[in-house]
């Protein structure tokens, strides 16, 4: 039936280095492994850099997200000072213990900074009377506009609103 003798002797289970050696000739040289081959060279590298620059991608709009978010929020709180002349009209007004609540609740952290850089009011109770020296706040204060952003370094969120009065003037940041 089979006249090649290899053939013969390896369908009987006799192994010699040579069958060994041409069938793994023939499997290299075939189209189907070396089409697997160039899939894989190509591949892996493809995958590797789609899920390293998804991963990058998704984290930057989730924080931009955050960010946004942490802004509004801000902004919110912000509004609630307009009805106010003076930061201590609003802490008598009982908004200091509003903020206190708030920052409970959504796990951040709030400081009401005076235009002297003084922190009037803390929601952790920890700086309050201390000088703070943040950039985004000094040019909130200079420029009047809200500011906001990711600190790599901490992993914070700041977001820097100014409470302006019913008066239109700057009573805090």
């Amino acid at each position: 039936m089979f006249r090649d003798r290899k053939h013969i002797e390896f369908n009987k289970g006799k192994f010699t280095f040579h069958s060994i050696g041409t069938h793994f000739l023939n499997l290299i040289r075939s189209i189907h492994f070396r089409l697997f081959l160039l899939f894989l060279i190509i591949g892996i590298p493809a995958v590797y850099l789609m899920a390293f620059t998804d991963r990058y991608y998704y984290r930057q709009e989730l924080v931009k997200s955050e960010v946004a978010k942490i802004q509004t929020k801000a902004a919110v709180i912000a509004a609630d000072y307009k009805n106010c002349t003076t930061l201590n009209d609003a802490k008598n007004n009982g908004l200091y213990n509003d903020m206190v609540k708030y920052s409970t609740m959504n796990q951040v952290r709030i400081r009401i900074v005076n235009p002297n850089y003084e922190i009037e009011s803390d929601s952790y109770s920890i700086e309050t009377g201390k000088i703070i020296l943040n950039s985004r706040v000094i040019s909130s204060f200079n420029s009047n506009k809200s500011l906001s952003g990711f600190d790599k370094n901490s992993g914070a969120i700041e977001a820097v609103v100014p409470l302006i009065n019913s008066n239109g003037t700057t009573m805090g940041i």
